[in-house]
């Protein structure tokens, strides 16, 4: 029964020697059970701080990709500026393209009628032979009338 206190008597020496083994037992089984609740108390330890080492990780991670993305968008905004200044500088290079060929063409009109006046005007010129060089004076036409 439950409430019956245990037995006490004459103890044999195996009786004894049983008690004190089963108390070694007894003892080396709390001293394991201490060392384990101590093993697991730091394990509960590491693993309560786990949460505030992977959140200043997780911060320090967080922070760089966001420089990333700052220094990202900074140079999408360079390459979009570079891009319109090259589009910008291949229209301008077709239309000085464009101009320089009707210049070229101009040139080579005013060339042609240059010389086409050139030769017109070479034509028109008399050549006198044996007259000598400023013979002629002062009026031109009067001594050619003579």
């Amino acid at each position: 029964m439950p409430g019956r206190p245990p037995k006490t008597g004459p103890q044999t020496p195996a009786a004894s020697k049983m008690s004190t083994s089963q108390a070694k037992v007894s003892s080396a089984a709390a001293s394991q059970n201490t060392e384990a609740m101590a093993e697991n108390v730091e394990v509960l330890g590491a693993i309560h701080a786990m949460p505030s080492d992977f959140s200043k990780k997780l911060d320090d991670v967080l922070e760089g990709i966001s420089g990333l993305k700052g220094e990202l968008q900074h140079q999408a905004n360079r390459i979009t500026e570079a891009e319109e200044r090259i589009g910008k500088t291949e229209d301008d290079l077709n239309s000085m393209h464009s101009a320089i060929k009707k210049l070229q063409d101009k040139c080579a009109t005013l060339e042609m009628k240059v010389e086409d006046q050139e030769n017109r005007g070479r034509r028109n010129n008399l050549r006198l032979i044996g007259l000598p060089e400023k013979a002629e004076g002062q009026d031109v036409c009067a001594f050619l009338e003579q």
